[in-house]
């Protein structure tokens, strides 16, 4: 009994979480926010139901606390006919229905926090239900690799490298609300129920395929390309199209209860949609879109900005000792149809206007692949056991080198985005206050031209836009010790009585310091437009988001030449 244990799925994933637990406390920066950027809109829909009754989103204007950084979140929304839309869908918010549920109850019977959707155990329960997902992920890889009798001291290390080597991580414990880590369970699941119907021909698990693939599709429509690695399940063409016709024939109740499974899926979205915009089918990111050309496709596998195998070198090296692997055997059918499936995923990804993907940690939309990119190694797991252990045992190197990267992405030692060759070298592996913030530190930080037609009292700095290093998204830097922030700007529409407000808040959006300052009583410089120059002593140890906020500017008034730099305190 206790060797079926020790051999089992569910000890694979009890094993690896709780290693997990560990590097989390003791190597990574202790959160206790976790529904940020991206991810608070993919959250968002649940509290818009369940607390405000607002899928139109209205209830954002007057919604602030310190958890709930409001500027920020109007980023990723919309305004169609006057109407605020979600651009996310809502798969992700349907996998943390359960984990919101609980936690609202939780407040509700407390009464120790805020039932707003974004108090402490909102938190908590959302990066607790990324770790679920987590080892749901986990669960079903292992499960997957057991059918093809694959022994269990191969695919703990693997799973070991999924979870230590790669970006995973990350998108557990870092970016814990964003999409990937329930794309990644989503997809391993329904690899794994096309598996098991195939062994099975049971109708349920037909059913689950379908329903599986609906879920993908519902988190991220683009993972749908999942489909393309269907043919590595078959041994050839005409297997494929008796699987179809005895599908079709034979398991029709199988077929139709998926069929509406998904459905009911996919018509949530709808509604969502025909709530909140009056229309069934909406493109909701507006100008963003795809620009299909091969320019990116080199630096989205191998670059030091944002390659996918540069920052998962794991990966590389299961790729290419599986690809030898399948060659070997003369598995050429296999190897071609992963090959092809594969290059189509990268394409689509690297031609998205931002191939980058901004602040990530290494290439996040490729996480949600990572199931169907390990049955590459499938092959050489089965018939090279010896050499696939080996080649799982030198991967496991990379882990330590991937859990400081993340400590790093934390505390600003590595950039969010547009990291050079020359910017990894000099951070390689360096932990401490010493170095918290260095290359942000190395920059020049002047800010673009802004310009707003939003109104009084919303005139203030795009935080998409602050701190502009490299033209990256980097919106927070760390220091060491005190400094002044100098803002200089000017506009012909600044009255002299007038008031900026500069507000400084940590990465999570919460108020650390705020200064009002009169404009007349702030140093003005002499020249044909009317210029000001406001110093802000920014706290120790304190990592910064800034706005400025005039308070009386009219519409359509202009504030332009806006500079940033930093002073050192003497």
């Amino acid at each position: 009994m206790r060797s079926r244990l020790l051999r089992s799925s569910l000890f694979n994933c009890l094993l690896i979480g709780l290693t997990f637990l560990f590097v989390a406390n003791n190597f990574w920066e202790k959160k206790n926010m976790f529904i940020i950027s991206d991810g608070r809109a993919y959250y968002e829909y649940l509290p818009a139901t369940f607390i405000y009754q607002d899928l139109e989103f209205s209830y954002l204007d007057t919604l602030h606390s310190s958890l709930y950084p409001f500027e920020e979140s109007l980023n990723f929304y919309q305004k169609v006919d006057g109407k605020r839309i979600n651009k996310y869908f809502i798969g992700t918010a349907l996998c943390e229905t359960p984990a919101f549920l609980l936690s609202h109850l939780y407040v509700k019977s407390s009464g120790k926090y805020r039932a707003d959707g974004f108090s402490e155990p909102y938190q908590w329960a959302i990066y607790l239900n990324a770790f679920l997902f987590f080892l749901i992920g986990l669960y079903c890889v292992s499960e997957l690799l057991k059918s093809y009798e694959i022994p269990n001291y191969v695919i703990l290390p693997l799973l070991a490298g999924l979870a230590f080597c790669t970006s995973l991580p990350f998108y557990v414990y870092v970016d814990s609300s964003y999409s990937h880590v329930y794309s990644f369970a989503a997809v391993s699941f329904f690899l794994l129920s096309v598996r098991k119907y195939l062994l099975s021909q049971n109708g349920s698990w037909l059913a689950l395929l379908i329903f599986g693939i609906s879920l993908v599709v519902l988190i991220r429509p683009v993972n749908g390309l999942v489909l393309l690695f269907l043919p590595l399940f078959f041994t050839s063409r005409a297997e494929f199209r008796e699987t179809i016709i005895h599908i079709f024939t034979h398991k029709r109740k199988g077929l139709i209860i998926g069929i509406l499974l998904g459905l009911t899926l996919l018509g949530l979205q709808m509604l969502v949609w025909y709530v909140s915009r009056g229309k069934l089918l909406v493109y909701a990111y507006g100008k963003e879109g795809f620009i299909w050309s091969h320019e990116n496709f080199i630096a989205f596998l191998f670059s030091v900005r944002k390659g996918f195998f540069f920052w998962s070198p794991w990966f590389l090296l299961l790729c290419v000792s599986g690809l030898a692997g399948a060659l070997a055997l003369k598995r050429y059918r296999f190897t071609i149809s992963w090959l092809l499936a594969f290059y189509i995923i990268i394409f689509v990804s690297c031609s998205w206007w931002f191939w980058s993907y901004a602040a990530s940690y290494g290439s996040r939309p490729m996480v949600d692949f990572y199931a169907a990119f390990v049955l590459l190694a499938i092959p050489l797991l089965q018939r090279f056991k010896k050499i696939a252990l080996t080649v799982l045992a030198l991967g496991l190197l990379f882990a330590p080198i991937t859990i400081t990267q993340v400590y790093q992405y934390q505390r600003y030692i590595i950039k969010q985005d547009d990291m050079t060759w020359q910017n990894y070298k000099d951070v390689f592996m360096q932990r401490g206050p010493l170095w918290e913030g260095y290359l942000l530190r190395q920059q020049k930080y002047d800010l673009k031209q802004f310009y707003s037609e939003q109104g009084p009292k919303r005139l203030h700095i795009n935080p998409n836009e602050v701190f502009c290093a490299d033209s990256a998204r980097v919106n927070s830097i760390i220091f060491n010790s005190t400094v002044f922030a100098e803002y200089s700007f000017s506009s012909p529409d600044i009255l002299q009585d007038d008031w900026v407000n500069v507000r400084i808040c940590d990465t999570n959006g919460v108020l650390v310091k705020q200064e009002a300052s009169q404009l007349k009583g702030i140093r003005r410089f002499p020249t044909d437009s009317t210029h000001f120059q406001l110093a802000v002593e920014i706290p120790q140890q304190c990592c910064i988001r800034v706005y400025l906020d005039f308070h009386n500017l009219q519409k359509k008034a202009l504030v332009e030449n806006i500079q940033f730099k930093l002073k050192q305190h003497e």
